[in-house]
């Protein structure tokens, strides 16, 4: 039959024991360095890629506000630009209307005094025929030497030839 203890051997446990301690030893320098150097490397490294990423996201928000603020004077620039534009657009405006305005007047002026020419020249015509008409009337009485009534008559005739044109 076998002999089963209660109580361990002592030798046994401590040989267990510095097997244990051994084995842990050996686990320790050969397992858990290299895996905590490895641990402490990739934990270094994500600490530098989060803190680079945080650089790298200020001068984003950084680079952003700065084209923000860019964006924003240019806008005002370009409505500066573009109510220069329309005041020059005005001031045009006003000067072609002025300098149309004073060519009307100097139209109007030169059209009255061509007015004022052709009336005299008118006038002068007038005149003329009005007296180659008093001529042609005398002419027409001396020549008929007739009475009141056929003078009459005869003036009449004359101022029908006028209004027709046959004097």
């Amino acid at each position: 039959m076998v002999d089963v203890f209660v109580v361990p051997d002592l030798g046994n446990l401590i040989a267990q024991w510095v097997a244990t301690l051994i084995l842990f030893l050996i686990i320790r320098h050969f397992v858990y360095k290299p895996m905590m150097e490895f641990l402490e490397k990739r934990k270094n490294y994500v600490h530098g890629q989060i803190e680079e990423a945080e650089k790298e996201r200020e001068q984003a928000e950084s680079l952003r506000q700065e084209y923000q603020e860019k964006l924003s004077s240019s806008k005002k620039e370009a409505e500066e630009i573009l109510e220069n534009a329309r005041n020059r657009g005005r001031e045009i405006e006003k000067t072609y209307k002025e300098d149309g305005q004073k060519k009307a007047d100097h139209l109007v002026e030169k059209a009255k005094e061509q007015i004022l020419q052709e009336k005299e020249i008118a006038m002068k015509d007038l005149k003329e025929e009005a007296g180659n008409l008093a001529v042609s009337i005398a002419e027409r009485i001396i020549e008929e030497k007739m009475n009141e009534e056929k003078n009459q008559q005869i003036m009449n005739q004359v101022i029908d030839d006028l209004e027709q044109g046959h004097v």
